[in-house]
C-alpha cells in the first residue's frame, strides 16, 4: 500500500524511467540466467564427451558386463544423474517464467492514464528514437490522455510474440544438447556389442563417432552464442519499442488495435510436448542400460546354473568313484544313492524366457520420442526386445542348453553303466577274480570320464556373449528405425545403418535365391529326361503291400512312458464320483433338479440320458445322485443281457427290486423312488420280435413315472435307432443329449486333474505348418501356442469324448522328469487308408456294434441273419485291425474308445451315421 501511494506521488515521467530502467536490469538479468544455464549443459556435455572407452577385452561374459558397466556408468548413468538433477532446460524455462510475472508486476505499477503533450512525449522517448516525420507531427500536439498501462502492455505483448523465434533457437539448441548428452555413450556400447559378437569394429571406425559428436558439439557452441547474443539485445530492443510505442500513443491517442494470436500459447504447448519425449527417451536410455545390465545377469545365472548341475553331476561320478575304491579294498557297503538331476534345456530356457519377460516388465510398453527434425514417433520398447531375443537368442540358447544336457545325460549315464558293471561283479557266487576285475573296470570307465573336458563350458561364454551383443543391437536398430529412416541415418551414419538394414535383405534373398536355384535344377532335369538327352536316374523299385493299420496313437498300448502312481489313479478309466470332477455338464444337473421338482410335485417325471461311450453318463448319474437326488431312495441297475420279449424285462426288474413279475406295478407304485438303468442299449437286439422288452418298459416308465423318477442312460447310436423303431424318446419329460463336450470342458477335465499331481505342464511346438500357413502367422506377427495347438487337436480327434481325450492325453505324455510332465505335439493323423480299407459289410458290423454297445458273434449272426462262421470271421478281422477288442467285464466285441473317431468318420463318410 506504501508502494502505490508513493508510486502515485511520483510524477509519471520518473515513474516511466523508472520502469525503463527496472526493465531493462530484469532482461539482462534474463539472458545472464539463460546464459549460465547454457553453460552447465555445456560443461556437462564436454566432460562426458572428453571421457572415451578403451579398447573392447577378448570375448567374455564377465569382460563384456564389466565393461558395458563401466561404460555406461561413466558416460551415461552419471551425466544422466547429474542432468537430472541440475536440468538446466528446465531452469531456463522458469526463469524465463519468472522474467514474464516481473515483467507483468512492473506494468501494474505504472498509472493508469496520464496527461502528455507531444514535447514531453519526444523528451521521455528520446530524439533517436522518434522519426522525423513524427518529431514534427508530435511538436504541435497538445495534451492529451493517453492510457500509459494499456500501451505498455500491448508493447510487451508484442515483444513476447516476437521473442518466439529466440526462444526456439535458444531451446532447440538445449534439446540437441540433451540428445547429444543421451547418445554419448552409444559408440562405447556400439564397440563392445560388435567385440562381442565377433565382429570388433576397426580403431579408424571407433575414434570417427567422439570426433563427429565433439564436432557436432562445437556446432551446437556457435548456435547457443548466437542465441544468447539476441537474448542479451533484447533490453536495448524492449526500450525502443516501448518508446516508439509511446511516441504513437500520443499522436493516436490510445493504444493500437490489435489482437493478440494464440501464437505464444501453442509454441509453449509444443515445446513442453518435445521436452516430455526427451526426457521420455534419456530416461528410455538409462531404463534400456539397467534392463541388459540384468538381462547379461540373467545369462550368467544360467551359466552358472549349468556349471553347478555339471559340478553335481560329476561329484555323483566322484561318489560312485570312492565307492569303487573302497571295494577294491576289501570294505563293502552299500552304493551311493543317485542324487544328480539333469534340468531339460527346453525347461531351462523356458526358465530363463520367463525371467527375461519379469525383466521386461520394468521397461514402459509403449512411449514417443524425438524423430528427425523433433517429430514424435511411438515406440514400444519392450515389444522390440522381446523380438530381438527371439530373432537372434533363442534358437541359439536352446542349442547351448540342448548340448550342455546332453553332456550331462551321457555322463550319468556311463555312470549308470559303471553301477551295472559293479553290481554284476558283486553278485553272490561270484568268483574273486572277476569281481575285482569288474570293479576295476567300473572304476576305469569312471575315471575316463572325469578326465574327459565337457565341450559346452568352453564355448558357453563366448556363445552368450555373441547372443547378447547381438540381441542388444538388433534392439536398439530396431527401435531406431521407428523413428523413421532419417533419424536412423542420422543415428548411425550410413555407413552403419546400410548393414543393419540390409542385413534382412539379404537374407531373405539369398533364401530365396536357393529355393529357386534347387526349384530350376528340378525343372531342368526332368525337362532334359523326358526330351530323352538325359537318361532317367535308375532307381531300384521293390513295392510291399501291407493293410493299413490305425496311426500309432490309436492303436492299444500307445499310452507311452511309464506314469507316477498318483497320475494314474487321477486319470483312471473309471466313472466320476468326485463333482469337482464333473465338468461342463451345469446344463444337465439342472435338468435333472428340473425333474425331481416335478416329480415331488407328483408330476410325471422322467430323464432319459444320452450320450456316446465315455462321454460321462455314468459319471453325470453319480455327481447327480450326490448333489440333486440325495436324500432319496435309489434302485440302480444296468442291462447285461438281451431282453427280447415283456416276460424276459419283467423277470429282469423283479430280480433287481425284488417284487413278483406279476407286482411290479403296485410295487413301484407304493412309495417314492428314484430308479437308475445304465446301458439300455444291451436290453435289446436289432431283429425281428427282439423289441417287445423295449416297448414293455416305456409302457412301464408311463404308468409310473408320477410316483417313480425314472433315470435311463443309453448311446446315442442306440437311441436314434431305438427312437425310429419304438418312439423311445417320446415317454420321457427331460431328455438329456450329453453327447460331446466342448474344446474348453475338455480342456478344465484334463487340467483340473492334472493339478491335482502337483507336476508341472510344458507343451512341445506343434508340428511345422505349411510354408504358406507359416509365413502368414509370421506376417500376423502371431507366434502359434503350443497348449492351445494341443488341444484344439484334442478336442477334434477325441470329437469331444472325455474317455477318448483322457486316452489320448496319457499317450502322449512324453516323459516325467524334475516334476515337469512334457507333452509330446499332437498333430493331425491321415486316416483316409485305413477308411477306405474298410468294406460296407465292416461298416455295417461296426453300425451295429454302436447300436448295441458290444455284439458277440452270435448276436451279430442274428442280426445279420448269417451263417456264425461268417460272423466270427467278420468280428476276428475287425479285432485283427484293432478296430473292436473284447467288452471288459462284458460278453462281446465293442469298438475300441481311441477308434472311435475312426468309426465315426467312416460311417460319416458313407451316410450311416
Amino acid at each position: 500500500m506504501q508502494h502505490s501511494e508513493a508510486a502515485a506521488a511520483t510524477p509519471w515521467t520518473q515513474q516511466w524511467a523508472l520502469f525503463r530502467d527496472r526493465l531493462g536490469a530484469r532482461l539482462a538479468q534474463l539472458a545472464a540466467e539463460l546464459a549460465a544455464c547454457w553453460d552447465e549443459q555445456a560443461a556437462l556435455l564436454d566432460r562426458t564427451l572428453a571421457w572415451e572407452a578403451g579398447a573392447p577385452e577378448a570375448p567374455g561374459l564377465p569382460a563384456y558386463r564389466q565393461a558395458r558397466r563401466e561404460s555406461a556408468d561413466r558416460a551415461l548413468i552419471q551425466p544422466m544423474a547429474e542432468w537430472e538433477r541440475r536440468r538446466p532446460y528446465q531452469r531456463a524455462m522458469e526463469a524465463i517464467e519468472a522474467c514474464d510475472r516481473s515483467v507483468e508486476e512492473l506494468l501494474m505499477a505504472l498509472p493508469e492514464r496520464i496527461e502528455t503533450s507531444g514535447p514531453q512525449a519526444i523528451r521521455l522517448a528520446g530524439r533517436e528514437t522518434v522519426g522525423p516525420v513524427r518529431r514534427l507531427l508530435l511538436g504541435f500536439r497538445s495534451e492529451r490522455t493517453v492510457p500509459l498501462r494499456e500501451v505498455a502492455t500491448a508493447c510487451m505483448e508484442r515483444l513476447q510474440l516476437a521473442r518466439i523465434p529466440i526462444e526456439r533457437q535458444y531451446f532447440a539448441v538445449h534439446l540437441r544438447a540433451a540428445q547429444e548428452l543421451g547418445r554419448a555413450w552409444h559408440p562405447a556400447r556400439e564397440a563392445i556389442d560388435a567385440a562381442a559378437r565377433g565382429a570388433p569394429p576397426e580403431p579408424a571406425v571407433t575414434a570417427a563417432a567422439p570426433a563427429a559428436a565433439r564436432a557436432r558439439f562445437g556446432a551446437l557452441r556457435g548456435e547457443a552464442a548466437a542465441s544468447l547474443a539476441a537474448w542479451e539485445e533484447r533490453p536495448a530492443t524492449t526500450a525502443r519499442l516501448l518508446a516508439s510505442a509511446l511516441a504513437a500513443a500520443v499522436l493516436r491517442g490510445g493504444p493500437p488495435a490489435g489482437k493478440r494470436a494464440g501464437r505464444r500459447e501453442s509454441h509453449l504447448r509444443a515445446w513442453a510436448a518435445n521436452w516430455r519425449a526427451l526426457e521420455a527417451g534419456l530416461r528410455l536410455e538409462v531404463a534400456l542400460e539397467a534392463c541388459e545390465d540384468r538381462i547379461a545377469t540373467l545369462f550368467a545365472r544360467a551359466v552358472e546354473s549349468l556349471e553347478a548341475e555339471q559340478a553335481r553331476v560329476l561329484a555323483e561320478l566322484e561318489s560312485l568313484a570312492a565307492w569303487l575304491r573302497r571295494c577294491l579294498d576289501g570294505s563293502r557297503g552299500e552304493p551311493p544313492p543317485p542324487r544328480a538331476d539333469i534340468v531339460p534345456a527346453m525347461a531351462r530356457l523356458a526358465e530363463l524366457e520367463a525371467a527375461l519377460e519379469a525383466e521386461l516388465a520394468a521397461l514402459p510398453e509403449s512411449c514417443h520420442l524425438l524423430g528427425f527434425r523433433q517429430r514424435l514417433r511411438q515406440v514400444r520398447p519392450r515389444e522390440r526386445l522381446r523380438e530381438s531375443f527371439r530373432r537372434n537368442g533363442r534358437a541359439e540358447l536352446a542349442e547351448l542348453f540342448g548340448m550342455a544336457e546332453s553332456e550331462h545325460r551321457k555322463v550319468l549315464q556311463e555312470i549308470g553303466r559303471a553301477g551295472e558293471v559293479a553290481a554284476f561283479g558283486l553278485q553272490s557266487g561270484q568268483d574273486y577274480r572277476l569281481e575285482r576285475e569288474a570293479l576295476e573296470n567300473a572304476l576305469s570307465l569312471l575315471e575316463f570320464y572325469r578326465r574327459r573336458t565337457p565341450e559346452w563350458p568352453a564355448a558357453a561364454g563366448p556363445r552368450m556373449t555373441a547372443v547378447l551383443g547381438a540381441v542388444f543391437s538388433d534392439a536398439r536398430y530396431r527401435l531406431d528405425r521407428r523413428l523413421g529412416a532419417a533419424a536412423l541415418l542420422a543415428r548411425h551414419g550410413l555407413r552403419r545403418a546400410w548393414p543393419l538394414a540390409a542385413r534382412g535383405a539379404a537374407e531373405a534373398a539369398a533364401s530365396a535365391f536357393d529355393t529357386g536355384r534347387r526349384g530350376a535344377s528340378r525343372l531342368a532335369t526332368r525337362f532334359l529326361e523326358a526330351i530323352g538327352w538325359r537318361s532317367a536316374s535308375s532307381a531300384g523299385w521293390t513295392e510291399v503291400v501291407s493293410r493299413p493299420l490305425l496311426p500309432p496313437e490309436f492303436r492299444p498300448g500307445a499310452t507311452g512312458t511309464e506314469l507316477p502312481a498318483l497320475y494314474r489313479h487321477l486319470f483312471r478309466f473309471e466313472p466320476v464320483e468326485d463333482p469337482r470332477f464333473l465338468v461342463g455338464r451345469a446344463r444337465e444337473m439342472a435338468a435333472i433338479a428340473e425333474a425331481r421338482a416335478m416329480w415331488e410335485a407328483s408330476r410325471p417325471a422322467a430323464v432319459l440320458i444320452v450320450g456316446e461311450r465315455g462321454s460321462g453318463k455314468t459319471s453325470l448319474v453319480n455327481c447327480a445322485l450326490k448333489q440333486r437326488l440325495q436324500d432319496t431312495e435309489v434302485i440302480r441297475g444296468e442291462f447285461q443281457q438281451r431282453l427280447h420279449t415283456e416276460e424276459d424285462l419283467r423277470a429282469f426288474l423283479s430280480s433287481l427290486l425284488g417284487a413278483a413279475p406279476a407286482d411290479l406295478e403296485r410295487f413301484l407304485l407304493d412309495r417314492p423312488r428314484v430308479v437308475v438303468l445304465e446301458e439300455l442299449e444291451r436290453s435289446f437286439l436289432r431283429h425281428i420280435g427282439c423289441l417287445g422288452a423295449i416297448r414293455a418298459l416305456q409302457r412301464l416308465v408311463m404308468a409310473t413315472c408320477t410316483r417313480v423318477l425314472w433315470v435311463l442312460t443309453t448311446n446315442t447310436v442306440a437311441f436314434r435307432f431305438m427312437h425310429a423303431a419304438a418312439q423311445l424318446g417320446a415317454g420321457f419329460s427331460h431328455r438329456i443329449n450329453a453327447a460331446t463336450a466342448a474344446r474348453d470342458d475338455l480342456r478344465s477335465a484334463i487340467l483340473c486333474r492334472h493339478d491335482l499331481s502337483g507336476l508341472r505342464l510344458e507343451f512341445a511346438p506343434p508340428p511345422t505348418r505349411r510354408r504358406t500357413l507359416a509365413a502368414v502367422e509370421r506376417l500376423l506377427r502371431r507366434a502359434p501356442d503350443p497348449e492351445a495347438a494341443f488341444f484344439d487337436v484334442l478336442s477334434r480327434e477325441s470329437d469331444g469324448v472325455f474317455r477318448t481325450s483322457f486316452d489320448i492325453w496319457l499317450g502322449y505324455i512324453d516323459g516325467v522328469q524334475a516334476g515337469l510332465l512334457y507333452m509330446k505335439p499332437l498333430g493331425l493323423p491321415d486316416l483316409s487308408p485305413v477308411i477306405d480299407d474298410l468294406s460296407a459289410a465292416d461298416l455295417f458290423t461296426l453300425m451295429a456294434i454302436l447300436q448295441h454297445g458290444s455284439l458277440t458273434a452270435e448276436e451279430h449272426a442274428a442280426v445279420f441273419e448269417q451263417p456264425l462262421p461268417a460272423s466270427r470271421a467278420r468280428i476276428d478281422e475287425l479285432a485283427a485291425r484293432e478296430i473292436i477288442e473284447p467288452d471288459p467285464g462284458r460278453t462281446g466285441f465293442r469298438v475300441r474308445p481311441k477308434a472311435a473317431r475312426v468309426v465315426k468318420e467312416a460311417l460319416y463318410r458313407r451316410n450311416l451315421l
